[in-house]
């Protein structure tokens, strides 16, 4: 038997097809509503952008930061002290720095007042002019003595390949070269 090909159902000539039934509930829209307008964000890192790129709000963090005395993000007060990021958290633990701790993932704030006390203080809080050319001196007396061993174990190489150096026996190293 032959297969039968079926199709749907076609509206007459000059009919249209009948609408959906109109819902009676809508459903809430899932997410954070922006108090301001209709926008709805899923995450609330995301409402943050949208209320301060369209309603120019300022977050917390920002009016910290811009609050008397001012707050500095670690990395900030790393690059203005001119330490690395891990010396910021060392200070923090061992009291030199006070700082203001958010409730979640909101980062650490240190006072910028704070920082500037340390960099005026020089040898004992952030190094200062004298204390980085004490470092760079130090540096420099190493690097001599590496570099004088260095020249010791040159010079005492050549001096052994006379008598047996790493190319082997002096007979086998004239034969390479032609022989004598």
């Amino acid at each position: 038997m032959p297969s039968v090909k079926r199709t749907a159902k076609r509206p007459a000539a000059g009919r249209r097809a009948p609408k959906a039934a109109p819902r009676t509930r809508s459903k809430p829209a899932k997410g954070l509503r922006c108090p301001d307008c209709d926008f709805v964000a899923k995450h609330p890192m995301g409402l943050g952008r949208h209320r301060s790129a369209r309603h120019g709000t300022i977050s917390q963090r920002q009016s910290r930061k811009q609050a008397a005395g001012g707050w500095l993000t670690r990395r900030e007060a790393a690059r203005r002290a001119g330490v690395h990021y891990n010396t910021i958290r060392h200070w923090e633990q061992t009291g030199r720095l006070r700082r203001s701790r958010r409730r979640g993932a909101g980062g650490t704030m240190v006072n910028a007042i704070d920082i500037e006390r340390l960099m005026s203080r020089g040898g004992r809080g952030a190094p200062s002019g004298d204390a980085d050319a004490a470092r760079i001196q130090a540096f420099e007396r190493r690097f001599n003595v590496l570099l004088d061993g260095l020249e010791r174990l040159v010079s005492s190489s050549r001096g052994q390949s006379g008598r047996q150096g790493p190319g082997g026996s002096r007979r086998a190293a004239s034969s390479r070269r032609g022989g004598r």
